[in-house]
């Protein structure tokens, strides 16, 4: 059997092993766990912790940490005195209390009392006996501190906020309305900030407010000649390389819906005051060295994208108005122009309004100009002499038609208009108003009117040459040209030449008329069949109305001759005397012999070898008192006279 110096070593061992006992003189097998379990283990602690036993039941030593107020130094426990947070918290402290403190690293009791020995009052402060301080503020002035009441419309809350609580007021002035609130109010004024609120129907609110009373004197200096003002901004560009601004803002939507302003400056006066007011006045004051390029007046731009929103609008509020939208002065060039580039719909555009004058109102002797290419520029205007006239440039003026593709008419420079297509003046062309010292040539006019009114215009005269002078005639036709006066339906009239130096004028069906100057009455009447005069007719002395006849020779005439007889000239078969509605009532032969059929009511004288022959009619009604009537009574054949009696005489028997 080996000896236990000669078995292997083992590596490691565990409570399982077992060794050999030798136990009453008997060999036997023992546990390592059962041989150790009778010792006391090893002892190993940290720094700053004792030996003992934290657990409830019994067993080997643990270790145990010191708490609050307990350190450990030099191997020995000691109380330190701050375990006071575990201590219970006093209400209220007494000068009877005693407190802990710390004296040259040694904890004491002191009575609460003591510690007044500590504060000593200063100047305008007080301790009393039982330990309150207080100290008395004068006012505050211009030049001191002091306290400071609070005052109209402020209010302090329980943590010490002063405030202006947003409730309806009435001003020093006594006037009520809306409530502005206003979180930091710097005011020196009997007319509240917070009165303004007035001006919008929901009271706004500002998160600063300042205000200011301007009178005779401030501050007991009389105010100077020059402007004051609530706040003023000063900046000054002393080498910055930054644009400077004197006040700037930004007002950010961020929300939709929203409504957002970069600025609102109202100008108003009281009920019953007159006073001038400005809204915003803005000064470019440049000195002598003048303003570099980019200088602007008043610069609005858009940003990003494109706007359904004018640059500037003109409004109105409760009915109120400007005379004018835009005055205009201390302009060199234009007052509105278009910027180099830039490109837009038109620069002025009058579509969208009414106006009881005109769109655009240009004075006398005023003009508008239209660029052309180089120098070539025309002008629209009046001259001062009730014209308006019209400048072309050195190639004349043209209409075009509607596509602006081909000329319609075209007014050159000399003076000539050329018509070209099927064009018409629909407006008409005044003589009085056009004139052309040149031609006028149609080189392709419609083959209906080389001008004409379109079907159903209204207007006081297609042409009218009335308003000029002219030294041949206002309208000129050629030889055997003719106007044509339309009627109802084919009944035209046509007045011309014949090319005979004859002026025709061709009727219609029912011949021509002269009327009256209300064009109510006819005075003439005249017609294939004859010519009815209502009026009397004064010829000329000495000139004769010729009556033509069928064939030649056969013509008969009337002259008041110049021995003061009316000459009646005949044809060959003499006259022939009717009633008017066509009734053969007698006749004069050539040869002199005058025959009656009905009544001769006038005074007649028969010339030597002169024949008056009668001849036999019905016995006429008695003539009127002064007159007889002859007549051969178809009865008897008798010649007889008749008196205004009645009476009859037998003057000749067959």
């Amino acid at each position: 059997m080996p000896t236990i110096k000669q078995l292997p070593t083992a590596n490691s061992v565990s409570a399982a092993d077992v060794v050999p006992v030798s136990q009453g003189g008997v060999t036997r097998s023992l546990s390592v766990g059962g041989l150790l379990s009778n010792t006391q283990a090893a002892i190993a602690l940290v720094p700053g912790k004792l030996l003992g036993r934290a657990s409830a039941s019994a067993g080997g030593p643990e270790p145990v940490s010191l708490g609050a107020g307990l350190t450990l130094q030099g191997g020995v426990v000691s109380a330190t005195g701050e375990d006071h947070a575990r201590l219970p918290v006093a209400a209220s402290l007494a000068a009877v209390d005693d407190v802990v403190v710390n004296g040259g690293g040694v904890a004491r009791r002191l009575s609460a009392g003591l510690l007044r020995g500590l504060f000593n009052a200063g100047a305008g402060v007080s301790i009393g006996a039982d330990g309150t301080i207080s100290s008395p503020l004068p006012t505050a002035s211009n030049a001191a501190l002091g306290g400071v009441k609070v005052g109209d419309g402020l209010a302090v809350g329980g943590d010490g906020t002063l405030s202006a609580p947003n409730t309806p007021r009435t001003s020093a002035a006594g006037a009520t309305g809306g409530r502005m609130a206003v979180s930091l109010l710097h005011e020196q004024s009997a007319w509240p900030i917070t009165a303004e609120g007035f001006l919008w129907a929901n009271s706004p609110y500002s998160y600063l407010g300042v205000s200011k009373d301007f009178v005779a004197g401030v501050g007991g200096t009389a105010v100077a000649a020059g402007p004051v003002a609530t706040l003023f901004a000063f900046a000054n560009a002393s080498g910055s390389s930054s644009d400077v601004v004197a006040v700037l803002g930004s007002a950010v939507a961020r929300t939709s819906g929203s409504t957002v302003f970069g600025g609102n400056l109202i100008a108003r006066s009281d009920a019953g005051v007159s006073a001038k007011l400005c809204g915003l006045e803005i000064d470019l004051v440049p000195s002598g060295a003048g303003a570099l390029p980019g200088s602007i007046g008043l610069a609005i731009n858009a940003f990003s994208q494109a706007m359904s929103a004018p640059a500037i609008q003109l409004g109105s509020l409760g009915g109120g108005s400007f005379d004018n939208g835009l005055v205009i002065t201390a302009v060199r060039y234009a007052g509105v122009c278009a910027q180099v580039g830039s490109s837009m719909t038109s620069l002025v555009n009058t579509s969208t309004g009414t106006y009881s004058d005109a769109a655009v109102v240009l004075g006398n002797r005023q003009r508008i100009r239209l660029q052309g290419s180089g120098a070539g520029s025309a002008y629209i205007g009046t001259d001062g002499n009730k014209f308006m006239t019209v400048v072309p440039p050195e190639n004349g003026f043209v209409v075009r038609d509607p596509g602006d593709v081909a000329n319609l008419v075209l007014v050159t420079a000399s003076g000539d208009m050329q018509v070209s297509g099927a064009g018409s003046f629909g407006g008409g062309l005044s003589a009085g108003s056009v004139s052309c010292a040149g031609a006028v040539r149609g080189a392709t006019v419609s083959a209906s009117a080389g001008f004409a009114a379109p079907s159903g215009a209204a207007m006081a005269s297609l042409l009218n040459a009335s308003g000029g002078t002219y030294s041949d005639a206002a309208v000129v036709l050629g030889n055997q040209q003719r106007v044509r006066l339309q009627g109802s339906g084919p009944g035209s009239a046509f007045i011309g030449t014949d090319g005979n130096k004859f002026m025709t004028v061709v009727p219609p069906e029912n011949g021509v008329v002269f009327r009256d100057t209300s064009d109510t009455a006819n005075l003439v009447l005249l017609n294939q069949y004859a010519m009815t005069v209502n009026v009397g007719l004064n010829m000329a002395n000495t000139k004769a109305m010729v009556l033509a006849g069928p064939g030649a020779n056969n013509a008969a005439s009337i002259v008041h001759g110049a021995d003061g007889y009316l000459a009646v000239s005949y044809g060959p078969n003499g006259l022939v005397f009717k009633t008017q509605g066509g009734s053969f009532q007698g006749t004069l032969d050539p040869y002199g012999t005058l025959t009656m059929v009905g009544s001769m009511n006038a005074g007649y004288s028969v010339s030597a070898g002169t024949t008056l022959g009668v001849k036999a009619m019905a016995a006429p009604a008695s003539p009127p008192a002064g007159q007889f009537y002859v007549f051969m009574d178809q009865a008897d054949g008798k010649l007889k006279a008749k008196g205004p009696g009645g009476t009859v005489t037998v003057l000749a028997a067959s």
